[in-house]
C-alpha cells in the first residue's frame, strides 16, 4: 500500500513525538550497572586524551585483557568534548538521538525489503518502540544499545546486495560490520545472516537455482501441483527443528538450561507485537515463488534458532530479525480484516496495547528499582567527593563506589573492574599471567584470555586487608550504611575490615545519612 507524502509527514511525526515522550523518564540521571562502567571509561578518554584500555588491537574489540569494545565511547567522549556538555546531559540526548534514527533505519530496511509504506511505518513503530530498543537508549549508554540500532542497516545493505551485487555497497557493509564487531559482542550472531547472505548470493546467483529447479520439473508430473511446495516446506521445517535441537545435541549453546523462563523473556524484550512473528514466519515458510529477500530471511532465523537458548543475549538480538516476521503478520492482518466492520478500531487498539506494554516497562515496572539508578544522596556525595577529596577511595559496597567514581570523575576509586583499575593505575597487565582460550572455545570470543581478575581480587584484597590501602594512595573508604557493615560484591556478605579500621581511626568526615566517608590515618 502507497501512502501520500503528507500522510506520510504526519506518521513519521506522530513516531518522533512518541519516540520523545517514551524516553522521557521520570528520573533525571542515567540508568543501568553496564552504563556506569562506560561513563567512568568514556570520561577517561577526555581525560587522559586516549584509551588507555587498548593495549593491543584486540582491545579495541574487546577480546584482550583489561578491554572493552570501544566505539561507543569514543562516539560520546567526541559529542561531550565537541559541545561542551557534561556526562550526564550528553548521555541524555545521545538515547534521544538513537531513538530518533531507530525509527527511520527501521523504516528504511523495511521498506528495502518490501515496497509497502503501511508495512515499513509498522516496522519503525515496531522496532523503535520495543522493549529492548527502549531499554537501551533511554538514558543509559551500555554498549549494546548502539549495537541494536546500527545492525538493521546490515539487513538493508544485504537486501540492496541481494537485489543486485553493488561493489559500493558491499564495501559500505564491510565499513558497518567492522563498526559492529568492534562495538559488542553481539555481533556474532549476526554471522548466521551473514551465513545466510552469501547462501542466497550464490544459489540466486549461480547456476545453482537452474539444479533446485529441477526440482520443479520432478514434481510436475504429479496432478497435484503444490506437491513441490508443500516438499520445500517440509524441509524448510526440518531445517528448523534440526537448529533447534544442536543445542541438546552438542551440549553447547545453552545457558544454565532454564528452558520454561525464555520465551518470556523474548515477549517482554520484544513486546507483545511479537507474538505475529509466528504467522510471519508461517506465511513465509509456506509462500509459492519466494524471492531471494525472503529465502534469506528464513534461512537466517533457521540458523539462528541454534542460539535460541542463549537469552542474555538473545533477547536484544533477536527483535533486529524477527521485526521482518512481525510486520508481514501484521499486514496480514489488515488485509483480513480490511473487509470487515470496525477493523481500524480494533487495529488501533491492539497497536495500543503493544504501547501501553513498552510504556508499563519504561515508567512502571522499574519505578521503584534505584539497584541501577543514581539516588539524590548518591549524586550529591559525588559531587561533594569531586570537591573535597584529593586521594584515592575506595567503597565497601562495590556497586555504590562505581556510581560515586562516575559522578565525582576526578577522584579514583578502586573498583572491582580489572578494566577500570588498568585505566587508572591500580594494576598493570601483563600478558605472560594469562593464557589465551583455543579459537574453537566460546570464551575466546567474549574475553580472548583467561586469568586472575585483579580488579575482583585487589578490590575484595583491600576490604578484607590481605592488601594495604595505603600501597594505592587509598585514604578514604566509603560506607553505605544500609548494608551493615558487610562487603557487598556478587554474594559476599563478609565484614569489611578496612571499614572497621576506618572505624578505629573515628574520623568521619561526611554523613548523609545513608552514606559516610571515613578518613584512614596512614
Amino acid at each position: 500500500m502507497k501512502l501520500s507524502n503528507r500522510v506520510k509527514f504526519i506518521l513519521f511525526s506522530f513516531l518522533v513525538i512518541l519516540n520523545v515522550i517514551l524516553r522521557l523518564q521520570v528520573r533525571s540521571r542515567e540508568m543501568g550497572y553496564d552504563s556506569i562502567e562506560m561513563h567512568i571509561m568514556t570520561a577517561s578518554l577526555t581525560e587522559f586524551g586516549y584509551a588507555k584500555w587498548i593495549l593491543d588491537p584486540l582491545s579495541i574489540v574487546g577480546i584482550y585483557p583489561a578491554s572493552y569494545a570501544s566505539t561507543m565511547q569514543f562516539l560520546i567522549s567526541g559529542i561531550a568534548q565537541t559541545t561542551g556538555l557534561g556526562m550526564n546531559s550528553t548521555i541524555f540526548i545521545y538515547t534521544i538521538f538513537l531513538g530518533f534514527i531507530s525509527i527511520f533505519i527501521a523504516y528504511s530496511t523495511a521498506k528495502m525489503f518490501l515496497e509497502d509504506d503501511v508495512f515499513a511505518f509498522f516496522s519503525a513503530l515496531c522496532f523503535s518502540t520495543s522493549v529492548a530498543v527502549l531499554n537501551y537508549t533511554t538514558w543509559t549508554i551500555p554498549t549494546r544499545g548502539l549495537f541494536v540500532i546500527i545492525a538493521p542497516i546490515v539487513l538493508y545493505l544485504m537486501f540492496k546486495n541481494i537485489i543486485k551485487i553493488n561493489l559500493k555497497y558491499l564495501f559500505i557493509l564491510l565499513i558497518i560490520s567492522l563498526f559492529l564487531f568492534a562495538t559488542h559482542h553481539l555481533f556474532y550472531f549476526l554471522l548466521p545472516v551473514y551465513a545466510s547472505f552469501l547462501i542466497v548470493i550464490v544459489v540466486f546467483k549461480t547456476r545453482l537455482i537452474n539444479v533446485i529447479s529441477l526440482k520443479e520439473k520432478f514434481f510436475s508430473k504429479f496432478d497435484n501441483r503444490d506437491i513441490s511446495n508443500y516438499f520445500t516446506s517440509f524441509l524448510i521445517l526440518m531445517g528448523f527443528l534440526f537448529m533447534f535441537s544442536i543445542p541438546f545435541i552438542t551440549k553447547r549453546f545453552l545457558e544454565s538450561s532454564r528452558y520454561d523462563p525464555i520465551f518470556i523473556g523474548y515477549l517482554r524484550y520484544t513486546g507483545i507485537v511479537s507474538l505475529f512473528v509466528i504467522g510471519g514466519i508461517a506465511y513465509l515458510i509456506f509462500r509459492k515463488n519466494k524471492n531471494s529477500k525472503e529465502w534469506f530471511m528464513i534461512i537466517s532465523m533457521m540458523l539462528l534458532m541454534v542460539f535460541i537458548y542463549k537469552v542474555t543475549y538473545m533477547k536484544w538480538f533477536i527483535p533486529i530479525i524477527t521485526l521482518i516476521f512481525i510486520c508481514i503478520g501484521l499486514l496480514n492482518l489488515t488485509k483480513v480484516i480490511s473487509k470487515r466492520k470496525n477493523a481500524l478500531c480494533i487495529l488501533t487498539i491492539f497497536l495500543l496495547m503493544s504501547l501501553t506494554f513498552s510504556g508499563y516497562y519504561q515508567f512502571l515496572h522499574e519505578y521503584n528499582s534505584y539497584g541501577q539508578g543514581l539516588r539524590d544522596s548518591t549524586y550529591i556525595t559525588g559531587k561533594w567527593i569531586k570537591n573535597n577529596i584529593d586521594s584515592n577511595c575506595i567503597s565497601i559496597d562495590s556497586m555504590l563506589g562505581r556510581k560515586l567514581f562516575s559522578v565525582s570523575e576526578t577522584t579514583k576509586f578502586f573498583d572491582t573492574s580489572t578494566t577500570l583499575n588498568q585505566i587508572y593505575g591500580f594494576c598493570t597487565i601483563n600478558i605472560t599471567d594469562y593464557e589465551r582460550y583455543p579459537l574453537s572455545s566460546d570464551n575466546f570470543w567474549l574475553s580472548g584470555y583467561k586469568g586472575v581478575d585483579e580488579g575482583e581480587q585487589g578490590w575484595f584484597g583491600i576490604n578484607k586487608l590481605w592488601r594495604s590501602p595505603y600501597k594505592y594512595n587509598i585514604n578514604y573508604v566509603i560506607e553505605n550504611t544500609n548494608v551493615n557493615s558487610k562487603i557487598q560484591w556478587k554474594h559476599q556478605k563478609d565484614p569489611s575490615l578496612v571499614l572497621e579500621l576506618a572505624y578505629d581511626n573515628q574520623t568521619c568526615i561526611y554523613d548523609i545519612g545513608r552514606v559516610k566517608i571515613w578518613k584512614l590515618e596512614s
